[in-house]
C-alpha cells in the first residue's frame, strides 16, 4: 500500500480513499461502519479528535496544506468529513471538531490520530488508536 501512496502523493481523491479505508478498518473491529461511527464522534471528544488528527496529518504529509493557501487543507478536511459521514452529519462533525480544538480530550485524540497516521506512513505500523479509543468507551 505504501508504494501506491508515494506515487499518488498529491492526489486528494486517492487520499480520501486511504483515510476512509484506514478508519473503516478500525471502526469495523467494533462492529461499526463509518456512518454508524458518526454518532460516537459527535459524543466522544477523544474519538472526534483522533479522526481530525488523522486528517490533519494526512493533509500535511501529502502536500495538500500550503502556507500560502491554508484554506485548501481546511476545505479538503471539511469535504472529506462529508464524504465519509454523509453531507449533513459530516458537516456537523467537522464544525464540532473545529469548535473543540481547545478541549484537552479532543487535543489528546488529535495528537493520537496524527501520530497514528504518521507512523503508518513512516513505519507501516497499522493505525489502531481509534480502535483503542472505542474499546475504552465500550
Amino acid at each position: 500500500m505504501l508504494d501506491f501512496l508515494k506515487k499518488e502523493k498529491n492526489d486528494p481523491n486517492k487520499l480520501t480513499g486511504i483515510i476512509s479505508e484506514l478508519l473503516s478498518l478500525q471502526s469495523a473491529t467494533h462492529g461499526r461502519s463509518l456512518n454508524n461511527l458518526a454518532s460516537t464522534l459527535a459524543a466522544h471528544q477523544p474519538a472526534s479528535g483522533y479522526v481530525f488528527g488523522f486528517h490533519d496529518c494526512a493533509v500535511q504529509r501529502f502536500g495538500i496544506y500550503d502556507e500560502k493557501n491554508p484554506e485548501l487543507a481546511t476545505l479538503f478536511i471539511k469535504e472529506n468529513y462529508q464524504r465519509l459521514f454523509g453531507k449533513k452529519a459530516g458537516l456537523s462533525l467537522y464544525k464540532k471538531a473545529i469548535y473543540s480544538e481547545d478541549e484537552s480530550l479532543f487535543s489528546q485524540g488529535r495528537i493520537d490520530g496524527g501520530t497514528d497516521f504518521h507512523e503508518f506512513l513512516a513505519n507501516q505500523t497499522p493505525p489502531l488508536g481509534l480502535s483503542r479509543i472505542l474499546s475504552k468507551r465500550g
